[in-house]
């Protein structure tokens, strides 16, 4: 999804379908091992767009040791990434809903 997301800007990638990103793919399997990952991904969006950077910069941090900088780097590239997945999933609306974006 993360890979996917990051090409939402070129077309050819549209062709691409994963049943995966959609809100039906969620309430099938809600109460089965096939929405983990889905919902796993959905609770980090969640958790990043209601977090101050200061939050998290501390979730950061407990992934090893990294130097302010490297920090820094790393917070750019996580909101970015989530940022293409809310682009990604905001081609339904009741994904959108969900997520509360």
């Amino acid at each position: 999804m993360i890979r996917k997301s990051s090409l939402l800007d070129i077309d050819e990638i549209k062709k691409y379908s994963y049943k995966g990103e959609a809100y039906e793919f969620l309430m099938a399997y809600e109460e089965s091992e096939k929405s983990a990952d889905l919902r796993a991904v959905l609770g980090s969006i969640y958790r990043c767009k209601h977090s101050s950077d200061k939050e998290l910069k501390r979730y950061i941090r407990c992934v090893g040791e990294l130097t302010e900088e490297e920090v820094e780097k790393f917070l750019v590239l996580y909101k970015k990434s989530i940022d293409d997945l809310v682009q990604l999933f905001s081609s339904d609306q009741r994904m959108k809903e969900n997520l509360g974006v």
